[in-house]
């Protein structure tokens, strides 16, 4: 900016100079260049007035059209569209007067393209069609001209949309150029382009290619701006082609090639004008590459790709420009694959609106945004308005575009029939679906990708009409057209995106189900192992498609995207135990109930097992970070993306020679993650030790129960399931005796007395599903009992109770256990009014009082928990004021067990924005210092802990996601590496729930399980409890999750003194702990 200025001034500086020592319209001549290059608007529209009063009479009033986009664009600047259009309109006239055709000529392409920067394309096209009746009634205007007023009406019409006329204009200028002894390579190239983006939209796809290609070799090596300029456009709609025709990887490299010419133009533009445009058009490719990644099911990437589009349209555009508002339409499309449809649908209409003022109703980008809204709100189930935009959508393409060959016509057709299938209309789907698969078919050819995503569409809408045999057909016509990717799949363990990954897994989805469905009572051993293999396909085309994608979320909705998949491989699981044998069908079960279970942190513990890893070389690893990190754009912008495709072929190639050498790191890192039920037994259970692992699908409920030598899959009642829990619930938080206990005898004869004698032991492992994260099976009632006795019945009588994630993840952690840290640190702030008034002393602004952090009540018991942890377990203390962020991320890797008693505030719309309440750090108003540590926070440490014990409240309860579970504060906690957590499912009571932990680390320290240990302190306290303390709200809210082996101690502990129980007497009783060799020394006191 510092250089630009100088410039500026040193310009202005020469054009002073020459005012004073000749002619003056020269100077006035410079000085209006120096100061549209300055951006200096109202000097620079009095210069130009006083250049055209000036001029008259002069040669110069021959040179007034080289001020018509300067002038024009200035009033725009200063005082909006309609006087800037004016602006240009009156610079036009007076070249006009002057009746010189070639003049006239270049002052009209200025006076459109000021048109254009303010969207009114029927002007352009109106002053364009003038300046070609103006070319050819004047013999002494160059052939040149001719053809370049014909290529901008071609233009013109592409962004209208009317594309027959577009390669009509394109073509009659090519034909001009024929003419011509020279035209110069930009001018052919740009008419070979246009004429490609016309057959392109209207379904000549191979034509398109070719006058692509005749663009590319007529352009050759030179290098000046015009040739660049050509090369970005058209490289970027070599890419589109590509895209389109479903070779992402193609696509990609043309789209790469499209952004280094851009840079080369943006690098070395000197005119603003200029400049501007081609940032714009380094934009276009950053959009159609976030379509790519989104295509291939990673909005992650598409997301930070919209984002730099973002950052260049906004720099060079107005707010209101349709152009920039049109990044919003790509932002919807993420909202809606997300589910957030009313963000989708508010972005959209803004964009639906913006179409409507540039481009008018019959451009196709009108025609698309209403399309595209029509769709959000249909799944929004508002029928009628999206019918509407449906209608209009269809009914402007078909006066604008060739309705057989009309690609936006055969999505709008599919997002119609979507809608009709979710009212149930399935024969009006079917027919919409059969056109749709006409256009493709036309655009493309039988065999393209987007002809076997209608098609499994059609078995969706053929299923649901009642039509089985037609269904069937139709998943097998799709499953044949991508062959390919099942034969790529089979072929390479490499991660793999496809476009449009669903299609596979949908098709084999209605394949099976209408396959069982046409069985009969008793299909035969053959059969299921087909629909298991058919089921163990899509599930790995999934497992492929996720390991190629870098982003959280993205995995995430890749797998609930194909909940239904995983809903029937469990239906068909459960079913096959005739004929394949209980232990097979069992054993079946596990695998298809674990896979859709824990995505991100099975992940995350097979880095951590890969960090861990003996034979990798430290080379390879550090490249495997490198090029990782390679991938992502980050905060390195428009570098990082020029750079990115190269950089994801490397990391493919390094993934190849990892495969062939390392193969035993490639599929712990990269393959998918599987177990068997033997690993079950060995590693997780005992012989009094039973694992119960529920599956909820969308209309059955089942449990398979695991113990040391046998096997049993058991379908449960699941009606009113959801009702269920949700009504115990509210009863145990309202207190509502009479109703709690009517509910806890209900659900325990839903879900544990069918299960019989099979979890005869006293240990339980429990695997929830659904609703059940939400539900403490501890005070469900084994017999009906009343109000007044209900304590005697509590399933907690029988068992000691923990939760699982998954059953891989507890064992990714086994066999991480080797590697934890013993010792203890508690954290408690206890919110005095001490602490607070020290926090108030310390901010110097008042605007910047955290309100929310005075409002925290005290923790008296809190602090008083995490004291005697202090002077029994000789735990390192952070309390009151040192009890920080910043405290905490230095020392939480060092420990065995966290100990954080806190407040919590849970955030239900977001749960990565959930989070723990600390002491602040100064003022407090760093990120890193503020007091809250945050869920996403937690995820980026790197733990050694065995146990985390948070008493706050609701640290226990989050988003139940699908793929997932449920992402509470909890889970984060073991996200960042920790196998065992105590938690609370809802508000619970400070006194009660801190005597239960003092409890708790009492057993704990006599080398009890973990989940030994939290059910005897809980019992302990119903023993003494009076009527209401023995409620389940008040001990029943803490539950243990994970890992329920004893926790390894240093040797210098003691067991911990009972304090603060009735005044039981303080006995110190020498443990017997298990040891292992360690050279880290204990933690001593603060």
């Amino acid at each position: 900016m510092i250089l630009r200025a100088l410039f500026t001034n040193l310009l202005l500086a020469l054009a002073t100079l020459l005012h004073a020592q000749h002619d003056p319209l020269t100077a006035r001549h410079a000085r209006i260049n120096a100061l549209y290059e300055a951006q200096r608007f109202p000097e620079l529209i009095r210069e130009i007035d006083a250049q055209v009063a000036g001029s008259a009479g002069t040669t110069w009033a021959d040179s007034l059209h080289r001020y018509l986009y300067k002038y024009g664009r200035a009033h725009r600047k200063l005082k909006g569209a309609g006087a800037g259009t004016a602006a240009a309109e009156r610079m036009y006239a007076l070249v006009k007067e002057r009746g010189k055709a070639n003049n006239e000529l270049e002052a009209l392409f200025d006076l459109s393209w000021t048109y254009y920067d303010v969207g009114e394309m029927k002007q352009c096209a109106r002053v364009d069609s003038l300046a070609v009746a103006v070319a050819d009634a004047d013999p002494d205007v160059p052939i040149a001209q001719k053809g370049r007023a014909r290529q901008y009406l071609a233009f013109d019409h592409s962004v209208i949309g009317d594309h027959a006329r577009s390669a009509y204009w394109a073509q009659a200028a090519l034909d001009v150029y024929a003419k011509a002894d020279s035209i110069k390579p930009a001018q052919w190239a740009e008419s070979y382009t246009a004429v490609g983006v016309a057959y392109w939209h209207l379904g000549r796809i191979r034509a398109a290619e070719e006058q692509y290609l005749r663009a590319i070799k007529v352009l050759g090596d030179a290098t000046d701006e015009a040739i660049l300029v050509r090369k970005v456009s058209t490289y970027g709609n070599l890419g589109v082609l590509w895209q389109n025709a479903g070779d992402l990887a193609r696509a990609k490299s043309y789209y790469l090639q499209s952004l280094h010419y851009s840079d080369r133009v943006i690098a070395a533009a000197t005119d603003q004008f200029t400049r501007d445009e081609a940032i714009v058009n380094r934009s276009r490719t950053y959009v159609n590459l976030a379509t790519v990644y989104f295509q291939a099911g990673d909005p992650g990437k598409a997301r930070e790709l919209l984002d730099l589009a973002w950052r260049d349209r906004s720099g060079v555009l107005e707010p209101d420009d349709a152009q920039l508002i049109a990044i919003k339409e790509r932002y919807a499309d993420l909202e809606l694959n997300a589910g957030n449809l009313a963000k989708a649908g508010e972005l959209q209409r803004a964009y639906l609106l913006a179409c409507e003022r540039r481009f008018g109703t019959r451009s196709e980008e009108y025609i698309r945004a209403a399309s595209k809204l029509g769709d959000i709100l249909a799944r929004q189930e508002r029928f009628a308005q999206a019918d509407s935009l449906f209608a209009a959508s269809m009914s402007a393409g078909a006066k604008a575009m060739i309705p057989e060959t009309d690609a936006v016509l055969a999505r709008t057709r599919m997002s119609r029939a979507a809608m009709y299938m979710k009212a149930g209309r399935w024969s009006e789907a079917l027919t919409e679906l059969e056109q749709a698969r006409k256009v493709y078919t036309a655009i493309y050819d039988s065999a393209h990708h987007k002809v076997a995503q209608v098609d499994a569409l059609r078995a969706e809408a053929a299923f649901g009409a009642g039509d089985v045999t037609a269904a069937r057909n139709h998943a097998v016509s799709a499953l044949r057209l991508v062959d390919e990717r099942a034969q790529a799949l089979r072929k390479s363990a490499l991660p793999r995106a496809f476009p449009e990954p669903h299609i596979l897994p949908d098709a084999i989805h209605w394949k099976v189900r209408t396959e069982l469905t046409l069985a009969g009572p008793s299909p035969t051993a053959g059969k299921w192992k087909e629909w298991n293999a058919d089921i163990d396909l899509a599930i790995l085309a999934l497992e492929r498609n996720k390991a190629a994608v870098e982003d959280e979320a993205s995995k995430l909705l890749l797998v609930a995207a194909q909940k239904r998949l995983f809903d029937l491989a469990i239906d068909v699981a459960f079913a096959s135990n005739e004929a394949l044998g209980m232990q097979a069908a069992a054993e079946r079960f596990l695998t298809v109930s674990e896979a859709g279970r824990s995505t991100l942190l099975k992940g995350r513990l097979n880095a951590f097992k890969g960090l861990r890893f003996a034979g990798l070389p430290d080379s390879l690893a550090s490249r495997e970070q490198e090029l990782i990190a390679g991938l992502s754009i980050g905060d390195e912008g428009a570098n990082a993306a020029a750079t990115m495709l190269t950089n994801e072929a490397a990391f493919a190639a390094f993934l190849e020679g990892l495969m062939k050498d390392h193969p035993a790191y490639f599929a712990l890192r990269y393959g998918g993650t599987t177990i068997t039920a033997e690993e079950v037994r060995q590693r997780l259970l005992r012989p009094a030790r039973a694992l119960v692992v529920y599956a909820r699908t969308a209309f059955n409920l089942y449990a398979l129960v695991l113990t040391t030598d046998s096997a049993r899959l058991v379908k449960l009642e699941a009606a009113a399931l959801d009702d269920r829990v949700r009504t115990l619930n509210t009863s145990i938080a309202s207190r509502d005796v009479a109703g709690y206990v009517t509910m806890a005898h209900a659900l325990h004869e839903q879900l544990v007395a069918p299960l019989g004698d099979r979890i005869a032991g006293r240990e339980l492992l429990i695997i929830p599903d659904g609703p059940l994260h939400l539900l403490n099976f501890e005070c469900l009632l084994t017999a009906p009992g009343t109000p007044a006795g209900f304590k005697e019945h509590l399933l907690l009588h029988d068992h000691a109770i923990a939760y699982l994630l998954s059953a891989t993840t507890a064992l990714q952690f086994a066999q991480l256990a080797q590697d934890h840290a013993r010792g203890a640190l508690a954290l408690a702030p206890g919110f005095t009014d001490e602490l607070k008034q020290e926090y108030l002393a310390r901010v110097t602004d008042s605007s910047q009082v955290d309100r929310d952090f005075l409002r925290h009540v005290r923790q008296p018991f809190a602090m008083r928990t995490a004291e005697g942890l202090g002077s029994t377990l000789r735990a390192q203390l952070l309390l009151g004021s040192l009890a920080t962020e910043r405290g905490l991320r230095e020392r939480a890797s060092q420990f065995g067990i966290l100990h954080l008693g806190t407040h919590a505030e849970m955030n239900a719309t977001d749960p990565m924005y959930s989070r723990l309440v600390l002491s602040k750090d100064g003022a407090g108003v760093d990120a890193d210092a503020d007091g809250y540590l945050h869920a996403y926070e937690i995820y980026e440490l790197d733990l050694r802990a065995q146990l985390a014990v948070l008493t706050a409240c609701e640290t226990g309860t989050g988003m139940n996601e699908a793929g997932e579970g449920v992402r509470s504060l909890g889970y984060s906690f073991a996200f960042a590496g920790c196998p065992s957590l105590i938690t609370s499912l809802w508000s619970i009571d400070e006194k009660v729930s801190a005597e239960i932990i003092e409890r708790f680390y009492a057993h704990l320290a006599d080398g009890l399980p973990k989940h030994e240990a939290l059910r005897k302190a809980k019992l302990e306290h119903l023993a003494a409890a009076s009527d209401e303390l023995a409620l389940p709200f008040y001990w029943a809210g803490l539950v243990l999750i994970g890992d329920v082996e004893p926790v390894e101690m240093t040797s210098t502990w003691q067991r911990p003194v009972m304090w603060g129980l009735g005044g039981l007497a303080a006995v110190l009783i020498a443990l017997a702990v298990r040891r292992r060799n360690r050279s880290r020394n204990a933690p001593g006191t603060t």
